[in-house]
């Protein structure tokens, strides 16, 4: 049990949480804002106008998953817009602000809010926080920014980033303090330093107490960030703070002005760029366009029509139909259409489902399609609604006995539909068809050839349904037979995103017959932005949230929902995961056992990075640090499962 208890009056607690193209970051983020607090709360997203591609999807999926959390959407008016905005609607006796891409640490809201409770005054309650990096597998912890200093007016001031810093979310603040103070919607940066003075000049009770709260994220593009942007920054904040400042602290400007003379003005980052504005006005240089960019909606219609002139005939009872859900992705649409146009003498139609994309040019291209060619139709949305309710939608039309489906940045094999034709001619018990694939770059150039799903640690078995638990081997290309498909059922929304997965275990617990296809029939994309830290933590995620479900399911034992009940199975205790590989733990559930992994100590990346990837194996982890806990928050199945054990009792369970 911890030291700290809450008294019997639970407050209520929002958490606002300002969010623009960081949505993918929401499930960790708010995973950790539950294991923060034992009381009730509220978490208020505000979608700040976000453009990148997926935000949409990402926030139903936070939604779906947790009841606590409700949407706002505005149009951009950046981070302290959006900040009030979740201020002005919270409902909460405290407020919490946490960044969609930081993690507040287990108990953090909790023992703030002790501390409240035993300082009637306190105005704002302040704790302490790791920096952690991309990938929260390494941490610092900062002893000396905050505990030094006194939370005075002048520390605000005249020291602030010079040893001085609070990161917002290291505050739990009294909902009453935003009645007479609130963010500056003019500034584009430092808008913190200004908040924390103006709170300090109404002379709000700050107090500090000594523990990690929080995590504090920094990403690697913050390195390449605009520091002449930022210094800019500085000195506007400092012109708006001087104007309120000045009677009682005369010297407060020239203070920073010499900071920013000596910190940002000497950086080399700041130089650099004031060079390359330099030498950009001189030679007055245009940007470099994408080829894909100089060609007009118009001009790819025309050539598309020219080359699929094989969908211009009327086939009333195609052998496949191909599905492509499209959103944005205009540069490579025309290789993937165009890649449908050399699959020579097979019977298809192609139903192309235009998702709302963002991107103009896209939604012009297509619906200039639409009507040219017999056998290509398109579906078009009037919104977004995610690639799994597009391919439904779209199957429901298909006229084709099989089902194709090809991402729309990705490209097929020439002759690969032929090739298709030819083995369901020669295997016609076979349900679903799965080929290799290779992996290419953004712009062409191949990377590797993939074989039965691409892992390194999945190796054919002779058994499909068996490898399937492991990952998602039966992929690109893949081709399924429409009955087998609508017998399944309407797929489950909260594995958006892996529906494909989800498909090919439905169907081989029916007993659909698969058949892997040894060769390279499909070209796969590999984007930049597709290898970032947020996307691979939520497909783990969520992949460990579909195993766990097939794993109780084949072996018919009930779903506890995450919550571990000790003594009702004979369970396996780790706590030496050098002991734990895949066979181990599949065999351990094939005997009905249950698994607990105890932590020690925090893991080594080596090990970190199985228990990411096949916790659906465990029913309890139990962890003695702090940072595993923010390591493993965003990948679990359930959150539930993490379990926090004092060092002693951790030890002594050895």
């Amino acid at each position: 049990m911890p030291a700290y208890e809450l008294s019997a009056t639970v407050p209520f607690v929002s958490i606002v949480i300002p969010c623009f193209n960081q949505a993918n970051y929401l499930m960790e983020s708010v995973s950790s804002a539950h294991a923060a607090y034992e009381g009730n709360l509220e978490i208020l997203v505000v979608d700040d106008g976000s453009t990148a591609p997926n935000s949409a999807r990402y926030l139903r999926d936070v939604s779906r998953n947790f009841p606590t959390v409700r949407v706002i959407s505005q149009e951009n008016g950046g981070l302290s817009s959006a900040r009030n905005r979740g201020i002005k609607e919270a409902r909460g006796e405290y407020i919490q602000l946490l960044d969609a891409d930081d993690v507040l640490l287990p108990g953090k809201i909790t023992r703030q809010v002790i501390h409240f409770q035993v300082c009637d005054e306190l105005d704002i309650s302040i704790c302490n926080y790791f920096l952690g990096d991309e990938w929260l597998v390494n941490f610092s912890k900062q002893d000396e920014g905050i505990s030094q200093f006194d939370l005075t007016l002048e520390d605000f001031l005249f020291k602030w980033e010079r040893g001085f810093s609070i990161p917002i979310h290291c505050a739990l603040f009294q909902r009453r303090i935003f009645d007479t103070v609130d963010f500056d919607i003019e500034s584009c940066a430092k808008e913190d330093w200004q908040f924390w003075c103006m709170l300090a000049l109404l002379k709000r009770k700050m107090a500090y107490i000594h523990f990690p709260g929080v995590i504090y994220r920094q990403h690697a593009q913050s390195m390449r960030r605009s520091y002449l942007n930022m210094g800019r920054s500085w000195v506007k904040a400092a012109i708006k703070l001087d104007e309120k400042v000045n009677a009682t602290y005369p010297l407060f400007f020239d203070a920073a002005m010499s900071w920013f003379i000596q910190y940002y003005q000497s950086l080399q980052a700041y130089q650099t760029e004031i060079c390359e504005l330099r030498e950009a006005a001189k030679t007055q240089r245009l940007p470099v366009l994408n080829p894909h960019q100089l060609k007009t909606p118009q001009a790819i219609q025309e050539l598309l029509v020219a080359k699929l002139q094989c969908l211009a005939t009327v086939n009333e009872s195609p052998l496949i139909t191909v599905i492509i859900p499209i959103f944005n992705h205009y540069n490579y649409l025309e290789e993937c259409l165009s890649s449908l146009g050399v699959q020579g003498s097979v019977s298809f139609e192609v139903i192309c489902v235009e998702d709302y994309s963002t991107d103009d040019r896209v939604r012009q291209l297509m619906m200039g399609l639409s009507g040219k060619l017999n056998n290509l139709r398109i579906i078009a949305h009037q919104r977004n609604i995610g690639i799994l309710l597009s391919q439904d939608e779209a199957i429901v039309q298909a006229r084709g006995k099989f089902i194709v489906f090809l991402d729309c940045d990705d490209v097929l094999i020439e002759g690969a539909l032929e090739k298709i034709a030819e083995e369901i001619s020669t295997y016609p018990e076979v349900d679903y068809f799965f080929s290799d694939r290779l992996d290419i770059s953004e712009s062409g150039s191949l990377i590797r050839r993939a074989s039965y799903g691409g892992y390194e640690h999945i190796v054919p078995s002779n058994n499909i349904r068996d490898d399937l638990l492991d990952g998602m081997i039966a992929s690109h290309l893949k081709v399924i037979r429409r009955i087998s498909y609508l017998q399944i059922g309407v797929n489950n929304l909260r594995f958006d995103g892996i529906q494909d997965w989800e498909i090919a275990l439905k169907i081989s617990d029916r007993g659909g017959v698969f058949k892997h296809i040894t060769e390279a029939l499909y070209m796969h994309r590999i984007h930049a932005q597709s290898l970032t830290h947020s996307s691979i933590v939520l497909q783990m995620q969520k992949t460990n949230n579909l195993r766990r479900y097939f794993l109780e399911k084949r072996l018919r034992i009930p779903s506890r929902g995450g919550v571990y009940e000790p003594g009702l199975e004979e369970t396996i205790l780790y706590s030496n995961l050098d002991r734990v590989t895949l066979p181990k733990l599949k065999e351990t559930w094939r005997l009905g056992k249950r698994c607990v992994l105890r932590l020690t100590s925090k893991p080594p990346i080596s090990q970190l990075n199985f228990i990411r990837e096949f916790n659906s194996y465990f029913d309890l982890i139990e962890y003695t640090e702090s940072e595993t806990f923010a390591s493993l928050i965003g990948y679990v199945w359930s959150t539930s499962i993490l379990l926090h054990v004092p060092p002693q009792r951790s030890q002594a369970g050895k």
